[in-house]
């Protein structure tokens, strides 16, 4: 059966299949994933009668990702430049992973090496995840709760975030369910462990998503991650994927921190935050530790913004 939206029926025994390409469908298994109804056109948010604002802050970023597009390659090497990342282990452990991952040739094999399954979980907890409120299963369930999803894991294992015949929609709607359904937390919020723990697993696809650099550049609400989490995963997915497509991040991989093409895009984010709007707190770099409420420069939703305001942040348990 081919998926004709992001809610097919299901076969008897739970299968379907959803084109992710050009002449390219991979088999899901729905047994595993939670039925959700189909997105809506990807939104900013914004309460009803709020349009004004939500059309800004979908504008905002629009003109966002027209800059990170033409300078793209000069906000990658501000990021190298100046990492946020270091606290021991994050980026040593975050090497270890994705090069275990290249050794080993595909998730299916990875998905059964314990030591790449070791070094994910110390990733995990060294990028933030099990901290102030979030809640890692144990290390010893870890590996099982990721093999429990397989099959969709396999299919996607050959996919790439710049292919030009990647359906963008139907990939990310699927990562979206995948990263919601993955057991590995039990927080309300599951965008950040989950969008983390799909880039190791998935390094050539998904991007890793954070409250702090990607909230701010994509102009996340506080409570966005816990009740909007479908909608702003599959737009924070589709735009890089558009960057993607255009700047080709693969050429800019290297034996630092740009380990992959979707690690590429998130230090270019990353870059263009600390170059163009205002920087997190030095409390807030933790990732997954906190949420600011974005009072970066030129934001359109608050317009004139005290500067008492303006120096605090609000921060949230995941």
């Amino acid at each position: 059966m081919v998926a004709e939206s992001p809610t097919p029926a299901v076969t008897p025994v739970g299968k379907v299949f959803t084109r992710v390409g050009r002449g390219l469908y991979v088999r899901i298994d729905v047994s595993t994933m939670e039925r959700r109804e189909a997105p809506r056109a990807p939104s900013m948010g914004g309460s009803v009668g709020a349009g004004g604002v939500r059309t800004n802050r979908r504008n905002e970023v629009d003109n966002r990702v027209v800059a990170l597009v033409k300078d793209f390659d000069s906000y990658v090497a501000k990021f190298d430049r100046e990492v946020p990342f270091q606290r021991k282990g994050q980026w040593e452990y975050h090497r270890r992973t994705i090069d275990r991952r290249r050794e080993l040739g595909s998730v299916d094999r990875a998905l059964d090496d314990p030591f790449f399954l070791a070094s994910l979980y110390q990733t995990l907890g060294a990028w933030g995840v099990g901290r102030r409120g979030s809640n890692l299963i144990g290390q010893a369930e870890f590996g099982a709760a990721l093999r429990a999803h397989r099959a969709t894991l396999v299919e996607f294992g050959g996919l790439s975030i710049e292919d030009p015949s990647l359906e963008i929609a139907d990939v990310g709607d699927v990562l979206s369910s995948l990263c919601e359904n993955l057991g590995i937390v039990d927080n309300i919020s599951k965008i950040v462990p989950g969008s983390k723990t799909l880039h190791h697993l998935l390094p050539d696809l998904v991007p890793p998503l954070d409250r702090q650099w990607s909230g701010l550049f994509f102009m996340w609400q506080p409570s966005e991650p816990q009740k909007a989490h479908g909608r702003i995963f599959i737009d924070a997915f589709s735009r890089l994927a558009g960057v993607a497509r255009e700047v080709q991040p693969s050429r800019l991989i290297d034996h630092r921190w740009n380990t992959s093409s979707s690690k590429v895009l998130d230090n270019a984010l990353i870059g263009y935050c600390k170059g163009e709007l205002e920087k997190p707190s030095r409390s807030s770099i933790a990732e997954g530790s906190a949420s600011s409420t974005f009072f970066e420069k030129g934001n359109v939703m608050s317009g004139e913004v005290s500067l008492r305001r303006r120096r605090r942040f609000f921060f949230r348990r995941r």
